[in-house]
């Protein structure tokens, strides 16, 4: 009797239903995944391009007071991105933090390295899942992304530095 009422509920169409049922969370699962993905990579753009434009800002200075204060500045100006708070922007000069306290003990030369740490905080909604897997990562809190670049001015010696500062 009941085997008669299964066949007859399959033969009716509602096969097709079960399937559907049966494969709806799944594809729910794969557009939750990819939206994830499309939000982690949005905001780790945004970022990057904040790093890039504040170390940008500061290895065209003239002097490490001047990059640090250009690198705030730039970063104090972007600081309405959605999702982060709390940004700040440390310039690294062989390992150490530019401070007032080291600030002119700095050879601020052409062709020297500096690392642009940028610290920020998530506040968006952002949990990934990850696939065949019971945890997932949690995007929110306390981030930082370095960045390494080389000082690009000032020139030493240079005949045409005194053209390129009435420029600016």
């Amino acid at each position: 009797m009941k085997l008669k009422k299964i066949k007859r509920f399959f033969r009716s169409g509602n096969g097709e239903l079960l399937g559907f049922v049966i494969c709806m969370p799944l594809f729910v699962w794969l557009l939750m995944l990819l939206v994830s993905i499309a939000q982690l990579s949005i905001t780790k753009e945004q970022i990057t391009y904040l790093a890039y434009a504040a170390g940008r800002a500061a290895v065209v200075s003239e002097n490490a007071n001047d990059a640090l204060n250009n690198a705030q500045a730039v970063v104090d100006e972007s600081s309405n991105l959605s999702g982060f708070s709390n940004v700040n922007v440390d310039i690294l000069f062989n390992g150490e933090p530019i401070t007032e306290s080291n600030i002119n003990s700095i050879s601020w030369q052409k062709g020297e390295y500096i690392v642009v740490r940028l610290t920020y905080t998530t506040d968006s909604l952002i949990s990934g899942a990850i696939p065949f897997s019971d945890e997932e990562i949690d995007m929110n809190g306390a981030r930082e992304m370095l960045m390494v670049m080389m000082i690009e001015r000032p020139v030493p010696n240079d005949p045409y530095t005194s053209e390129w500062t009435n420029l600016s």
